[in-house]
């Protein structure tokens, strides 16, 4: 069940809508020969793959907490320069017009990208894993059955 595009977490940034396909299309195969030794393997897959989520959940939620201090300082620092009061949509308003405000968004929405299809990586393995039981449930009845 190796995939040719080795997933990491130093490439997690590199994972991209193609890559998700090719990659839940080859770890969504079930070899109904080997529907045992599939699920001895399935831990470790899952394992890794749940691991990358996490990791890309908290590069998410680091860079949000980053830009959330960026607006902070923005708008405090708009507050010092106007003379007059600033409302809140104001300063928002005023920040969501920079460059670096597009910039923060744009990754964010990113790296949200990246959570979601790791998320639906590791529903993928937990689906095969409640079809491989099945099979493995399947297969003992028609020995039970047939002799």
């Amino acid at each position: 069940m190796l995939h040719k595009f080795t997933l990491t977490v130093a490439n997690l940034h590199e994972f991209n809508l193609d890559v998700y396909h090719s990659l839940v299309e080859e770890l969504a195969k079930i070899d109904k020969d080997n529907i045992e030794t599939e699920l001895v393997e399935l831990p470790v897959y899952y394992s890794y793959y749940h691991g990358l989520m996490l990791r890309s959940k908290r590069t998410l939620d680091r860079l949000q907490i980053e830009f959330d201090n960026w607006c902070a300082t923005g708008k405090s620092k708009l507050r010092e320069t106007l003379s007059v009061k600033v409302t809140v949509a104001l300063a928002d308003e005023n920040l969501a017009k920079t460059e670096a405000h597009k910039e923060y968004r744009l990754r964010i929405a990113d790296l949200e990208e990246v959570y979601g299809l790791m998320k639906s990586v590791c529903v993928t393995l937990e689906h095969k894993k409640d079809m491989l039981i099945q099979l493995s449930a399947n297969r003992r009845m028609e020995v039970k059955l047939h002799g």
